[in-house]
């Protein structure tokens, strides 16, 4: 959900510029030198694929566009998985990376050990080598992109609604609509930079820079342009108004699952 800057060891960059002049006349008796022009080369020596940063607004994977794209480095499960179809790097950039991030993540305790325990099912399943190139990368992609590994956020907000001065009635219309939010993340129509974005206007970087922290004494407007954004984008793609029963920690389980059954 690893600091998104960072690449995993073992994958090197060489560069090499060649630079060519020429002259042009636009008078008679005067020349003026062309500018150089210089093209870079580079070479993994490991075959570590070396992803682009995504750009934060997805909501990076977004994040603000945030500025997404600067989010997406601190969200701890950025494009440091730049572990390619390569099982051992897979291994630790969810060990060494990604399962550290989630036990500092503002997740509830009892998501957190669910996820936690999902992840060690799926280490042991790369570790097993019997993983196809497709299915590694599908699982990369899944957990790149991946919004439930925020949830603890939308809970965070929520939390302050009572406070903030919503009415029980507004209270239950949010419950509805972080409900259908997760079943749009559920239908992987909700990518980690969407909620990102959503997130927004109530949500700051955390001073380690690796993920997401509510602000505290959010207001209620504040509290409604976040329910306004989602139902927005839960409206706009096609997610149904009806309940969504499952939990935060089966939405995770439920898209790992999803990346691993093509071959």
């Amino acid at each position: 959900m690893a600091n998104d800057p960072n690449h995993l060891p073992n994958s090197s960059e060489k560069s090499d510029t060649q630079a060519s002049s020429s002259a042009d006349s636009n008078s008679a008796g005067n020349a003026m030198a062309s500018e150089t022009s210089a093209s870079v080369g580079q070479n993994n020596s490991d075959g570590v694929e070396k992803l682009a940063e995504p750009s934060m607004g997805p909501a990076c994977l977004v994040i603000s566009v945030l500025a997404l794209a600067m989010f997406s480095a601190f969200c701890g499960i950025g494009s440091f998985f730049a572990f390619s179809n390569q099982p051992a790097l897979a291994e630790r950039g969810i060990t060494q990376m990604l399962m550290p991030w989630v036990e500092t993540s503002n997740l509830s305790p009892g998501y957190k050990r669910e996820i936690m325990a999902d992840l060690q099912d799926t280490v042991e399943k790369v570790k097993s080598r019997t993983l196809t190139s497709r299915q590694l990368s599908r699982l990369k992609s899944a957990l790149e992109d991946n919004p439930v590994l925020l949830w603890g956020n939308v809970e965070g907000v929520l939390a302050q609604a009572e406070s903030a001065g919503l009415s029980q009635v507004e209270i239950d219309a949010a419950n509805r609509i972080s409900q259908r939010l997760l079943h749009a993340a559920a239908m992987r129509k909700l990518g980690r930079n969407d909620l990102v974005y959503t997130l927004e206007g109530c949500t700051h970087t955390r001073k380690d820079g690796e993920g997401l922290e509510v602000n505290t004494s959010l207001t209620a407007q504040q509290i409604q342009e976040f329910l306004g954004r989602a139902e927005r984008f839960i409206n706009g793609n096609g997610v149904p108004n009806e309940p969504f029963e499952k939990t935060v920690p089966e939405v995770f389980r439920g898209l790992i699952d999803d990346a691993l059954t093509v071959k």
